[in-house]
């Protein structure tokens, strides 16, 4: 059987050395989410290895085909205290 898809996203905080073969397979279609912001602990992303991630799959894919995600839902992230909620997004 054969799905067609045309996004996918990568957890590359608990799998990093999936990139390489997944963009190496990527059909021209897909635009791939890459999960390099660690979702389970935002403020201990390595933002250094995230961006040589990110640079890797550009290279590859093109700025249009690349999208940076957080690694899992940011659903338990805490919304407590003034100074989080000011530097964080989040939709009510």
């Amino acid at each position: 059987m054969r799905i067609a898809a045309y996004r996918g996203h990568l957890d590359l905080v608990r799998a990093p050395d999936q990139l390489d073969r997944v963009v190496k397979l990527a059909p021209s279609h897909l635009t791939l989410s890459l999960g390099v912001v660690n979702g389970r602990g935002v403020w201990r992303t390595d933002l250094d290895g995230a961006l040589v991630m990110v640079r890797r799959a550009v290279g590859c894919l093109g700025p249009a085909r690349v999208h940076v995600a957080p690694s899992c839902s940011l659903l338990h992230v805490s919304r407590s205290g003034p100074s989080l909620t000011s530097v964080l997004a989040i939709r009510e």
